[in-house]
């Protein structure tokens, strides 16, 4: 075994992985004993890099994972959604999982794509000690982004964080994800000369830890655009 500790009673520090084995005596001389595998359990990062063409004869989208972020990687999948104009919300498109060579690329299918349609890939990745995936989204595609900016970005104490549309574009939906979690903790509309004010409370009650990682999308009917925040 690693490590050999003994004592009454109070916290143990166990420095590495292995297994370990617990032994109670008792004032009569009888003894009780259990053991149990320890094992290192870190959260991962699900950011990934992408490669879009969309036409030609290299058309097609690559995703590939940083090589530092996958040593706490058990098992991934990549999903593929379309938002061509006309259509209602987000259509699934293709999914790839694998639960090895996390560091290998993996190229989407080219047919799959359309030069006038916007894609969305999420990313979601679990490790063997958490309960919960870790998600990054990526978007790509379409040819008339919305015309948005968020403010101030990082997020200033206190002060809430500003969305607005520079130009008219018609009534867009927003949606702020927690990155880490996946949940969504706020929704509301903005337009242009009516910017939209996120209260700073909202970043910070979600983020949890030291830092928050979170997305903000907004989106109508034609268009699509994505605005990382990182909250400390």
């Amino acid at each position: 075994f690693p490590m050999y500790t003994f004592g009454q009673n109070g916290d143990f520090f166990i420095l590495e992985e292995g297994t370990y084995c617990l032994t109670v005596t008792f004032n009569d001389g009888c003894q009780s004993k259990a053991c149990f595998r320890v094992k290192e359990c870190c959260e991962a990062n699900p950011e990934f890099d992408m490669n879009y063409v969309s036409f030609g004869i290299n058309a097609g989208l690559t995703v590939q994972n940083n090589p530092s972020f996958t040593p706490f990687y058990s098992m991934e999948t990549f999903t593929l959604y379309k938002w061509c104009k006309g259509s209602f919300g987000w259509q699934f498109v293709d999914a790839f999982s694998r639960s090895s060579n996390f560091n290998d690329p993996y190229t989407f299918n080219s047919a799959l794509f359309n030069a006038k349609c916007m894609y969305k890939v999420v990313h979601q990745v679990w490790t063997d000690c958490h309960k919960r995936p870790f998600v990054s989204v990526q978007n790509v595609g379409g040819n008339n982004p919305l015309p948005i900016i968020v403010y101030p970005n990082p997020p200033e104490d206190g002060k809430p964080v500003t969305i607005e549309m520079t130009e008219k574009a018609g009534t867009a939906q927003v949606e702020i994800t927690n990155l880490v979690t996946g949940e969504i903790i706020f929704t509301g509309n903005v337009e242009f000369s009516r910017p939209l004010m996120v209260e700073n409370s909202i970043f910070t009650r979600s983020k949890g830890g030291s830092f928050g990682m979170f997305n903000v999308k907004v989106y109508n009917s034609t268009s699509l655009v994505n605005k990382k925040i990182i909250v400390r």
